[in-house]
């Protein structure tokens, strides 16, 4: 049935898991699409590693540490904390409508740990 939806017969083993591997390949979100978020203050969902979160995020910048681009997130559910996660790893990300409005206590766009800011919100005075 799938190998007939490809258009093509699967003969090997092999065939299979490459098809199955193809059709599980998750997307990789749009800078623009994690700064629309940021700025209008929408929830996210999104998987990472092999977990789905879901968060508010607040900045989008270079960590000093590591120098890669990561999204810093007030994340939500059971355990609620501040998260960096690694741009390059983010997959399957989805804005939702849902909306927050104040920044989170503990967030500081100017801490030492950022080496670069591409988007954030400003902290709630």
């Amino acid at each position: 049935m799938i190998a007939a939806a490809c258009g093509r017969d699967l003969e090997a083993p092999e065939d299979h898991h490459t098809l199955l591997r193809a059709m599980s390949i998750s997307s990789h979100p749009s800078l623009t699409k994690i700064r629309t978020a940021i700025l209008q203050r929408r929830l996210v969902r999104f998987t990472y590693g092999k977990k789905i979160f879901a968060a508010e995020p607040h900045l989008l910048g270079t960590l000093r540490s590591t120098k890669a681009l990561t999204l810093q997130c007030w994340v939500l559910g059971s355990d609620p904390r501040w998260l960096h996660f690694r741009y390059a790893a983010i997959r399957d990300l989805e804005v939702l409508p849902h909306r927050f409005v104040r920044t989170r206590h503990g967030y500081n766009p100017h801490s030492h740990r950022v080496a670069s800011i591409d988007t954030s919100l400003e902290p709630d005075g």
